[in-house]
Parts: structure tokens; C-alpha cells; sequence
């Protein structure tokens, strides 16, 4: 199939496979996820059954699943609801022109994965005790703002990195762990 790219964006966050309009290859307009690696990755199902879906679909996209155990057990079905559900996003992208989307909107899509907060002034250091717990928050917030729809594990890996943590244990982990917990709840204090 022409068109076909799998594993298509940046950073963290992939579509497994996303399907290009035939007459317009850089336009987008089909995404197909599996249940595969990155599906079992993501620990939040909100994130990884709906906020992906729902934000591709305002960018024009149509968006299609495939389970594992359909496609074990009848793989020609399942080739063809995806051929069938890609020629349905190439009609109905046919009957609207592209989305006009502002670059503030495709955060994942772009080369640019900078966070766009400041970064917190923290020095680097090789233990989490020298951190109080809104410093890690923040650092959490700073990270969240490069817009990128990553699971709570990859975000967990950044701000170790970015505090200068050779090693990560249960100790760290727990820390790790409520302070994205209170990054997120604040963020979705202040979306609109």
C-alpha cells in the first residue's frame, strides 16, 4: 500500500502505522494502532484509547484499531476493514479541505520537541534528597509543556536524565511517581 509509513512521528510518541492520501503523500489521513508493544507501554488507557484518538481526529485524521487476536485469527478480514476504513478517510478528506491547525496544536508532529516553559534554574545533582517535592513537580511541569502525548514511564525517565541520576531505584521511583502525579493534576488544573 502506498502511502504506508509505520512507526510515524517523533520522540515518544508513534503511530504504529499512518496511511497518506493518495494524491496529496504528505497529507495524512488514516492512523492505525495496534495492540502490540507500545500499546502494553502505555499505562494509561485515557491516554492510549481516547487522548490519541480524539487528537488526531482534530487534525483531520481518522483513526483505526487493530487487535492482535483479529488479525491472528483472520488476517485477510482484518487487511481489509484497514483498506476499507483508509479509502473512508481518503473520501472524507477528499470532502473537507486540510485542517488549519496552529503549530501550538502539533507539538508531536513537528521537529521541535522543546518544552516551552522555562526550564527550572536546578543544578544537577546524583541524589533525589537534595530536591524538595515541588522542585520535582516542576520539573515535571517544564517537561510536560514540550506538548508530547507520552506515557507516565517515559516521563519518568526524562527528569531522572535531566537531575543528573545515574540510578533509579524504588526510592526515587516512589518520589518520581508523586510528583508526576501532582504535575499532571495541576496541568489539568490550568487547560482550558
Amino acid at each position: 500500500m502506498a502511502g504506508l509509513v509505520p512507526q510515524w512521528g517523533v520522540a515518544g510518541y508513534r503511530i504504529d502505522f499512518a496511511l497518506a492520501h493518495p494524491e496529496q503523500p504528505s497529507r495524512m489521513v488514516l492512523a492505525v494502532e495496534a495492540d502490540g508493544d507500545s500499546y502494553h507501554r502505555t499505562t494509561s488507557a485515557r491516554d492510549r484509547d481516547r487522548l490519541r484518538q480524539e487528537h488526531l481526529e482534530r487534525l483531520g485524521w481518522r483513526f483505526h484499531r487493530v487487535w492482535a487476536s483479529a488479525w491472528f485469527n483472520d488476517p485477510d478480514r482484518e487487511l481489509h476493514r484497514i483498506i476499507t476504513a483508509w479509502e473512508d478517510a481518503v473520501t472524507l478528506a477528499d470532502k473537507e479541505p486540510p485542517p488549519v491547525t496552529a503549530m501550538r496544536d502539533l507539538p508531536q508532529f513537528t521537529t521541535s520537541t522543546e518544552p516551552t516553559l522555562p526550564r527550572p534554574n536546578l543544578t544537577p545533582d546524583f541524589t533525589i534528597d537534595n530536591y524538595t517535592h515541588d522542585q520535582v513537580v516542576a520539573m515535571f511541569l517544564w517537561r510536560m509543556s514540550d506538548g508530547l502525548l507520552l506515557d507516565p514511564e517515559e516521563r519518568t525517565q526524562q527528569v531522572p536524565t535531566d537531575l543528573g541520576f545515574k540510578r533509579r531505584g524504588s526510592r526515587i521511583d516512589a518520589r518520581l511517581q508523586r510528583a508526576l502525579e501532582d504535575a499532571q493534576r495541576t496541568r489539568q488544573k490550568v487547560k482550558p
